[in-house]
């Protein structure tokens, strides 16, 4: 079946073939979608697409602060911790440039102190 082809770690790159077989499935009849005995790694599939899409939106937030940091920077490194910390734990393990945000933020404090 098309759901026993979808890879057994979900990465953002195999959202088009997790959505394809999500439709496949939704255009189903009821007595079709009876036999389809692997559903729910359809539905973990699609929870991971959703999980890595709201982490990537944080890493990309992250990635677009500037190298060198500012006073300017200060609403973008603020907007980047919120958009961390609205995350659930198990999404926040996915932020792999976290630590990018915390260096800016010390940056930021240390300029802030000097003035």
């Amino acid at each position: 079946t098309m759901i026993d082809s979808l890879p057994s770690k979900i990465t953002l790159e195999d959202k088009e073939s997790v959505m394809r077989t999500k439709s496949h499935y939704d255009n189903l009849t009821e007595t079709q979608k009876k036999y389809v005995s692997n559903y729910d790694v359809l539905v973990n599939a699609i929870a991971s697409i959703e999980m890595l899409e709201m982490a990537q939106a944080v890493i990309d937030l992250i990635d677009d602060l500037p190298e060198k940091v500012t006073l300017d920077a200060e609403d973008d490194i603020k907007e980047a911790r919120e958009a961390y910390e609205e995350l659930s734990e198990e999404i926040k393990k996915l932020v792999k440039n976290y630590n990018d945000l915390v260096k800016k933020e010390e940056e930021l404090a240390k300029i802030k102190e000097q003035n």
